[in-house]
């Protein structure tokens, strides 16, 4: 028998670690040949993860470190990864064995058109790991354990242990709970085909290269970092604003790296004042005031940062899902075209154009 297992991740899901136990599991732990390894990018969190193990038990060696273009198991550890990534369902066949941490059935999950697969498993890792305190590569690794039966749950928790060697007797008693309820709650279906309707993802290039930029590197498209979606960096978890608690601070705003927040000016009513030459009076001038309308959760790696610095709770972490997304979702900027043919953004508050919070001036 022999097996080959990737694991498709964002940076920080712990699916770099992942790779290492199961590896460890098959050859430290049952005395196989095997080997692991994982690529990744300059910045590893929040950027794409791929971790690849190789194990058999037939005597044979395993030497090759190439890349796994065809895995026996696949694992993706971000359903969005499904929508937001070219590479992550590359090399699927008819055999192929796919987990996804959703908490879908599996029935319900969709691929890019073409993917084939056998089966296909789903386990509410986001969810495990939230309710335990853990991180989501121990469900994970124990749905995984469903997968692969000739290492089973119990080899792969002492690989768990010798590796989290150093985690306090409680923290390695979650996780390897966390561990033994994914091997409970993974879901296994046979793959139909009218799953792979999803549109297929091409690999995008840029408009401009070494033979038609502008001298000097110019970025012809200014503002185009707002193109970028990062809903894909995140681990599972996103802030969830409680429009009843908020105070209009802005302190989540102050230390958002990426302008989540959306914000809107609100109108006083008018008052009279009397001016000091006299018994003159007029209108007060209309001032505007910053009311945080919503999260614009296409630029939130769901750092956390802004849970932190709430002074009254109104902030809250909760599971990454499209009903908890819908209750503070706004939309800070909407498509448009520029004559030269750019995708771009523009403000689609045009009143109130969205500075950071203490730059503000409320007077």
């Amino acid at each position: 028998m022999k097996r080959e297992v990737r694991l498709e991740a964002i940076g920080g899901q712990g699916a770099n670690s992942a790779g290492k136990i199961l590896a460890e599991a098959a050859v430290i732990e049952l005395g196989w040949a095997g080997n692991h390894f994982s690529s990744f990018g300059s910045e590893k969190r929040g950027s794409p993860v791929r971790s690849s193990v190789r194990y058999r038990d037939d005597g044979h060696p395993v030497r090759s470190a190439a890349p796994i273009l065809k895995p026996d198991v696949l694992a993706i550890f971000h359903e969005s990864l499904l929508g937001h990534s070219v590479t992550a369902t590359e090399g699927s066949h008819s055999d192929l064995v796919v987990l996804v941490n959703s908490a879908l059935s599996p029935r319900s999950l969709q691929f890019p058109a073409g993917f084939k697969a056998a089966r296909v498993a789903a386990i509410p890792a986001s969810t495990i790991a939230q309710a335990r305190g853990t991180g989501i590569n121990a469900p994970i690794l124990g749905a995984l354990a469903r997968l692969t039966p000739e290492i089973g749950l119990e080899i792969l928790q002492a690989a768990f242990s010798r590796f989290f060697s150093n985690l306090k007797p409680e923290q390695l008693a979650r996780n390897l709970a966390a561990m033994k309820e994914g091997y409970r709650a993974v879901r296994v279906l046979p793959f139909d085909d009218f799953q792979s309707r999803a549109d297929s993802l091409q690999a995008s290039l840029p408009s401009l290269g070494y033979e038609n930029a502008p001298l000097g590197g110019v970025i012809a498209n200014p503002g185009n970092t707002i193109l970028r979606d990062l809903s894909h960096a995140r681990k599972g978890s996103i802030p969830i604003l409680n429009q009843e608690l908020c105070i209009h601070c802005g302190y989540c705003d102050m230390v958002c790296p990426d302008y989540c927040f959306s914000w809107q000016k609100t109108v006083l009513e008018e008052s009279t004042v009397t001016l000091p030459d006299g018994n003159r009076v007029r209108p007060e001038l209309q001032v505007g005031v910053p009311h945080l309308e919503g999260i614009d959760y296409r630029y939130c790696k769901a750092c956390q940062k802004c849970i932190e610095a709430c002074p009254v709770d109104a902030l809250k972490a909760g599971a990454d899902t499209p009903q908890n997304r819908a209750r503070s979702q706004v939309d800070r900027f909407q498509v448009v075209t520029t004559e030269i043919g750019y995708p771009v953004y523009s403000e689609s508050e045009v009143p109130y154009e969205h500075q950071k919070s203490h730059d503000l001036d409320p007077s």
